[in-house]
């Protein structure tokens, strides 16, 4: 069988010990735009820009940011038959740029020697070191390191043992686990037989400065023989699960998925069989990268020349989603996600064909969409808040605002119906209001359907005249009454309406009522005569007042006045009753000594104990 083409993966290492990784792309030097939230696409996709271009083919891309530069690396297929003049059949090739590529400088990282057949790529820096796993899938198994010496040059530094017959090298950490580092490849058996083509994936786990031993994530007795694999991919969550990524080559080439856990050795991988993600003629490269952030896996994979992705959330896998780079014969793609919030990135480099086996690399970003949940806000300006117009036609203005855009503005009048402002920032709209209160709201929608609502009081009263109408309806005037406080009720009535009543004593002031057409206010009143007065205003500031005169006397003397209190309780009358003999009225008995007994009677009488 053909020997299936490697690819580049790189990542980045900090420390030879505690290691962590670091995925993420400069977020300068490149002009984005917002990504519409109602295309089939969810990342806005920039400018694609050439990165390694010539009359040799540049293949087998893979990308990563180390904070400072971004680093493309790719390997360049110079043999004897397309005229190089060292015949070296494959170099490696670093591209570095500070500016997302806008400018770059490139490195040749290893001349290969000319036995090389198109080596497969798998390297991550450590510290200022670049380490290359590379093998021709079936001859070569070693690894080399290449230095890079203070910002001017590369060079090759020394060979590392490495695995029999790797290839499809993919790397993934995470640095929540900052001292792990998963490794995987797929191999071919020295024993069983090369054309057959039968694959499987193994892995090892680098940990505190050394790596583990190799073992499976699928084994080769898994597959029938004629099957094979074609690519690898992997990342690792915040919670420690790796996701190992391969695409099995049977009648349809199928991207599947096993899942296990960084930290635990050997990994105890599920599910058997692998989970499909996708299947299909044509499927033929794989790249991952994860989203720390919002916890998500975005799996890129290459299918008849077209670059497509889908994303894993909490509920799963998401739809199928077309990039819109269509590249014919693209096969192969590295891709690594950066920054946070609105401003985050996918960064894609990929193989372009133009022709006669004639690959280069180019490079994309695109900006992610992200739901956006924030609300506008909206204000109205004009009228003020418990204005009084006399007109039923007013324009009513506002402004909004939104962190990304309004989408637009509307306007309604009580319960009316929402009618569409002009404008968004600063809009306007005429509406007609009803005689006497009017409640106007105001709304406005962001491109993302969020809202905020905000509203106002305006009185429409058309040029009145008219003064209202008041009426005291209780007490009726020339009441007397024997309590000071009491309630006084009416009504008011206008031609348009009536604002508010209020109601006063005497020369006191004015105070509000309860009601306005039906109103009450309690008030107090002096000994004697009082004057209540209530006066209706209208919402044209008319008034009209009705008055009342109520007389406010003490409860009469107590009928059985008391001894040793006052002159009414000691048995002495204040009336004149010296010719006044009198008779026996009435008369009670006690059964032992009274100290307090009714004196002098209702009629001026003593009566006698």
């Amino acid at each position: 069988m053909k020997a299936k083409r490697l690819g580049i993966t790189i990542l980045v290492l900090v420390g030879l010990i505690t290691s962590s990784f670091v995925l993420m792309e400069m977020k300068n030097g490149f002009d984005t735009k917002s990504a519409d939230a109602s295309s089939l696409n969810l990342i806005d996709w920039g400018p694609s820009k050439p990165i390694a271009t010539s009359t040799y083919s540049e293949r087998s891309p893979s990308i990563y940011y180390d904070g400072v530069y971004s680093y493309i690396a790719y390997s360049k297929d110079n043999d004897a038959s397309g005229g190089n003049a060292d015949g070296h059949d494959c170099d490696i090739y670093v591209v570095r740029s500070s500016n997302h590529f806008s400018t770059k400088s490139t490195y040749l990282v290893h001349d290969s020697p000319a036995t090389d057949n198109c080596p497969a790529l798998g390297y991550y820096p450590l510290g200022q070191e670049l380490w290359c796993g590379w093998s021709d899938l079936v001859a070569r198994d070693s690894w080399m390191k290449v230095s890079y010496d203070s910002g001017s040059s590369w060079k090759y530094s020394q060979d590392i043992s490495g695995s029999s017959h790797n290839g499809l090298v993919s790397f993934a950490s995470n640095s929540n686990y900052g001292s792990y580092v998963f490794e995987q490849y797929a191999c071919v058996d020295s024993h069983l037989p090369i054309p057959g083509g039968d694959f499987y994936i193994k892995y090892r786990i680098f940990h505190s400065g050394s790596w583990s031993g190799e073992n499976n994530v699928m084994s080769w007795t898994m597959w029938t023989h004629g099957h094979s694999l074609d690519s690898t991919a992997a990342v690792v969550d915040n919670s420690g699960k790796i996701w190992s990524f391969s695409i099995f080559k049977d009648n349809y080439p199928t991207i599947m998925c096993r899942r296990g856990y960084i930290y635990t050795l050997p990994v105890s991988w599920n599910p058997w069989p692998p989970e499909e993600i996708k299947w299909g003629n044509g499927i033929n490269c794989i790249s991952a990268t994860y989203d720390k952030e919002t916890d998500e896996i975005y799996l890129f994979y290459v299918q008849n020349g077209n670059i497509y992705y889908t994303i894993h959330e909490l509920s799963g896998w998401s739809s199928i989603y077309n990039t819109g780079i269509s590249i014919t014969g693209c096969s192969w793609i590295s891709v690594a996600i950066d920054g946070t919030g609105s401003n985050k990135h996918i960064n894609l480099a990929y193989e372009k064909d133009f022709g006669s086996g004639n690959f280069d690399i180019y490079y994309v970003r695109g900006l992610i969409y992200q739901p956006d949940t924030e609300a506008p806000n909206v204000a109205i300006t004009y009228p003020a808040d418990g204005a009084k117009v006399t007109s039923s036609s007013v324009t009513v203005h506002g402004t909004a605002s939104d962190n990304v855009a309004v989408d637009y503005v509307e306007v309604k009048v009580n319960e009316g119906v929402w009618q569409k402002a002009t404008d968004t920032s600063s809009w306007s709209k005429t509406v007609t209001l009803s005689l006497g209160y009017n409640t106007i709201y105001a709304r406005a929608i962001d491109t993302s359907d969020n809202t905020d609502t905000d509203q106002i009081t305006v009185t429409y009263s058309p040029g009145d005249d008219v003064d209202p109408n008041v009426a005291i309806t209780y007490p009726a005037n020339g009441a007397t009454v024997t309590s000071s406080s009491i309630m006084v009720y009416g009504s008011a009535s206008d031609n348009v309406a009536v604002d508010h009543v209020d109601v006063k004593v005497n020369s006191g002031s004015w105070v509000r009522a309860t009601g306005t057409t039906s109103w009450s206010k309690t008030v107090t009143l002096n000994l004697g005569s009082n004057t209540i007065y209530a006066r209706a205003t209208d919402t044209s500031s008319n008034t009209n007042t009705d008055q009342i005169t109520v007389t406010c006397t003490l409860p009469p003397e107590m009928p059985w006045s008391m001894f040793h209190h006052d002159v009414t309780h000691t048995g002495r009358s204040p009336y004149d009753t010296s010719q006044t003999y009198g008779g026996l009225k009435w008369k009670y008995t006690t059964g032992s000594w009274v100290y307090s007994s009714p004196a002098i009677g209702s009629d001026n009488t003593r009566p006698l104990a």
